[in-house]
């Protein structure tokens, strides 16, 4: 697969404008490619791409049934490489699909529940937790949510944002998404 560039609007600005190549040298790259394809448009497909199936970073799919089920168009985590990219986690109970409780620190222990059965199906840890962001309804409850997540992890602790949110999916009062990264 090629991806595709006009040559009026890619190749002819680099050429007035004296960057890098000179417009025989420009000229000589469509030329070396001769014939090259081009789509409906009318444009020269100059710059080879990947298919999926030859990615060697593509995706998979990482699922836990002792964390809530999706309840959207998203995967409970993604893994790419090494890299495990953790959807947001509310404090659902994944048996009965139902909030554990109205108070902050019960739903923020559930929450990193929640992500130690995604990271540990994706075969790492917490532990192996590099960034954090977390989302809190009430910015009151930062000390509160400070103490739980210091309950999951140990130094060095993971790169960590904190957002205040008008409101979560449920009316949750907390949320929390990671990326992973894992031992080669």
């Amino acid at each position: 697969m090629f991806a595709a560039y006009p040559r009026r609007r890619f190749i002819e600005p680099l050429i007035t404008r004296g960057l890098r190549h000179s417009k025989a040298a420009c000229t000589s790259l469509f030329q070396a490619r001769q014939p090259a394809p081009s789509n409906k448009l009318g444009c020269r497909l100059l710059f080879p791409t990947t298919s999926r199936k030859d990615n060697p970073m593509s995706k998979n799919i990482i699922h836990s049934d002792n964390a809530p089920a999706a309840i959207g168009a998203y995967s409970q985590a993604v893994r790419a490489g090494n890299t495990v990219y953790l959807s947001g986690q509310i404090p659902l109970d994944p048996k009965t699909m139902a909030l554990v409780s109205d108070q902050f620190a019960e739903q923020a222990h559930q929450v990193f529940k929640n992500l130690k059965a995604v990271c540990e199906a994706a075969g790492g840890s917490l532990n192996d937790i590099v960034k954090i962001n977390a989302y809190l309804t009430d910015l009151s409850n930062f000390a509160v949510f400070n103490e739980v997540m210091g309950q999951y992890f140990a130094q060095p602790f993971p790169a960590r944002a904190a957002v205040g949110v008008a409101a979560l999916p449920r009316d949750a009062l907390v949320e929390a998404e990671a990326v992973m990264v894992l031992a080669d």
